[in-house]
């Protein structure tokens, strides 16, 4: 079931603009948890909300590109890779630890630098 809604939310964030997430954070998302008063108003009128609707459109673009980055870098690996950790008994989370994650992590990282780059500029000029 965790991959299955990891790969849904990466699969409907993965191509959303960050202004159209923010547009759903700001304005659509609150409405659904929000409770109306009694004058029928839901606005949210609670310090540090814009900042932590920011926060969160920001994480969840930035999230959803890295899964997919990391997605990449193990699918890149062949698949010997991973058949030789089972031929050689381990387990396949002993294979991903020892086998697959450094392997991969070499393949990672160059992709993830430019990525916290970018997010760290991106958020110190807002």
């Amino acid at each position: 079931m965790g991959g299955a809604s990891g790969n849904l939310y990466v699969e409907i964030f993965r191509n959303v603009p960050l202004i159209v997430q923010m547009f759903l954070w700001f304005f659509v998302f609150p409405e659904f948890f929000r409770k109306r008063s009694a004058t029928g108003s839901s606005r949210c009128r609670r310090p540090g909300a814009r900042t932590s609707r920011r926060c969160c459109a920001s994480a969840s673009s930035t999230s959803v590109r890295v899964a997919e980055q990391v997605r990449a870098g193990i699918n890149s690996l062949p698949r010997g890779q991973r058949m030789a950790g089972i031929a050689m008994g381990l387990t396949e989370t002993q294979t991903y630890r020892t086998v697959i994650l450094p392997q991969a992590f070499r393949i990672i990282l160059p992709p993830l630098t430019s990525e916290f780059m970018t997010s760290s500029r991106t958020r110190r000029s807002r």
